[in-house]
């Protein structure tokens, strides 16, 4: 299995596509291989028909469909592909909405080479790419059990597991999963991937939170609109997420 990117790019102005070779060219090492689309048509031909672990598109497309109509497409064919966004106005797209379909960021086109927002894209793309292949091949993921059918769920595509009744919900960055099983199996799967029990009822992914004030995790933004996670108010688990939260905060910055 390839450690590099096979990357399809779709930019509908020629000029750009130049500039665009220019720029990726400093990634050569995390780079195997590009494949430049100018519109969704041709796009949609190289994925039927090349491997690709990996997509960069253009918001504007000069076309009907945007980048965003584009990614939600491929999505709802079932093609699962990691992306990134390039926009001239990141105001004019939800961010988070887009991590539905599989975008790991959307970054601007202005000054993006400069300010170092493509170097921390590429980077977020290359993992989560590279961790499709690992996962088709066998690696590490969430399990998931629901009437029957089996889910591999990406550990750090994980918000949160919430237990309920018979069951448990998984958050994701993009669905809820719902789940047999109990939160102790989880957690004992998850212990050693930053995943934090906070009470009888949550296990929260460090990964996923902003900052902690000793008796609540506030998390990043995310679709479901999950702002906290309570911790218990037994001292002895405040101290134990303090400690998680410390080396998390230690070892990430």
């Amino acid at each position: 299995m390839s450690n590099r990117l096979k990357l399809l790019v779709i930019e509908d102005n020629k000029g750009h596509q130049k500039s665009m070779q220019l720029v990726l060219d400093k990634y050569k090492d995390s780079i195997h291989s590009v494949v430049y689309a100018s519109n969704s048509v041709e796009a949609f031909h190289f994925l039927e028909n090349q491997y690709f672990n990996a997509i960069i598109t253009d918001f504007d497309l000069n076309e009907k469909a945007s980048g965003v109509d584009f990614l939600r497409t491929i999505h709802e064919k079932g093609i699962r592909v990691p992306s990134l966004l390039l926009t001239i106005n990141d105001n004019l797209v939800n961010a988070i909405l887009l991590k539905k379909y599989g975008c790991v960021d959307v970054v601007s086109k202005f000054g993006y080479a400069e300010t170092g927002a493509l170097d921390k894209a590429i980077s977020l793309l290359k993992r989560r790419a590279l961790y499709c292949d690992f996962e088709k091949a066998g690696g590490f993921f969430v399990p998931a059990m629901s009437e029957g059918t089996f889910r591999q769920i990406p550990y750090f595509e994980v918000i949160m597991i919430e237990s309920k009744m018979r069951g448990a919900i998984i958050y994701t960055e993009s669905e809820e999963v719902r789940t047999e099983g109990g939160l102790s199996e989880f957690e004992k799967y998850l212990s050693d991937r930053n995943f934090a029990r906070c009470g009888r009822s949550h296990l929260a992914n460090l990964e996923k939170v902003e900052s902690f004030d000793g008796k609540k995790l506030f998390l990043k933004p995310n679709i479901h609109n999950l702002n906290t996670i309570a911790i218990s108010t037994k001292k002895a688990i405040q101290a134990d997420i303090q400690a998680q939260w410390d080396r998390y905060r230690a070892r990430h910055g």
